[in-house]
């Protein structure tokens, strides 16, 4: 039975505004998760692998000291495999910045081995890895992509603290709106609150009221705001896959994401209701 009836809080913006704020979150946690992720998976990919570089004015020589350095790698500890990269491959490489066809013998292009380590190769492996090849080849020099993953991991640290921010952010605007939306609640019904409180009803019968309306809003919007996001992150998902499989395919959200997400109208719900209530216990100490 209602105590209260229908007033403008009930038919109101809130479940669009939580619709909204719920959108953004989930945005948020998809990004944030997913970068990290992809992440993780490329700094574990690249710190397995190093790259050679040999460079030499003469193709000739070139070719030559990128034979001698790829049979002197692949005997040295913490290699697992070494593979010397084609002129084919460097020159479709090469090719979007330079042009179709001219990636010629005579550019000054380095000879290129990617080494793969082995799983327990230390900083001193490497470190004696680069000195033995330059006791063979003195223009040769190892990367190993350590700064790069450095700034990468930083990158990708620095977008997830952002993303749990703006989380932190959304959650205590929705609080703030929903609190206010109680008290305009409570104000257009304080006659008959008034009433009910002559004829004995106690404070937790009338937050019952306002919290059970604040929950179905609470969990309409979370629901719309959830479609939403879903159909923007499947729709950005099917972009980047169409825009590059090599970079963007490692992007993915694992189930633990999608169990968040998909419990987003929950929390929305839950927080509303948790709000309203403690929102009238409040006021009603006040008015009352």
């Amino acid at each position: 039975m209602r105590l209260l009836p229908d007033a403008k809080e009930s038919y109101g913006i809130l479940p669009w505004v939580i619709a909204v704020m719920v959108y953004l979150c989930a945005l948020a946690i998809a990004g944030g998760f997913g970068l990290r992720g992809a992440a993780s998976g490329w700094t574990a990919d690249l710190a397995q692998k190093a790259t050679l570089q040999i460079s030499a004015p003469d193709s000739a020589i070139r070719d030559k000291m990128a034979n001698l350095a790829l049979t002197a790698v692949t005997h040295l500890d913490g290699v697992a495999n070494a593979q010397l990269v084609s002129k084919a491959q460097i020159a479709s490489l090469l090719e979007p910045w330079l042009g179709v066809g001219n990636v010629t013998d005579d550019l000054p292009v380095p000879a290129l081995i990617d080494i793969t380590l082995t799983s327990n190769a230390s900083n001193v492996q490497l470190a004696a890895i680069e000195t033995q090849i330059k006791a063979i080849v003195p223009s040769a020099r190892l990367d190993t992509h350590q700064q790069w993953l450095g700034e990468l991991t930083t990158l990708t640290q620095s977008i997830g603290w952002t993303a749990n921010l703006i989380v932190l952010l959304v959650a205590l605007a929705t609080v703030a709106i929903v609190a206010f939306g109680t008290r305009g609640g409570l104000s257009s019904h304080r006659p008959t609150i008034e009433i009910l409180h002559m004829m004995g009803a106690p404070d937790v019968l009338i937050a019952n009221e306002f919290q059970r309306r604040f929950l179905i809003q609470g969990l309409i919007g979370g629901v719309l705001g959830l479609v939403a996001g879903l159909i923007t992150i499947i729709g950005l998902g099917w972009l980047a896959q169409r825009a590059g499989q090599g970079l963007i395919a490692s992007v993915s959200l694992s189930p633990f994401v999608w169990i968040c997400l998909l419990l987003l109208p929950v929390f929305a719900a839950a927080l509303t209701m948790l709000t309203a209530r403690i929102t009238v216990f409040r006021a009603l100490r006040e008015i009352l």
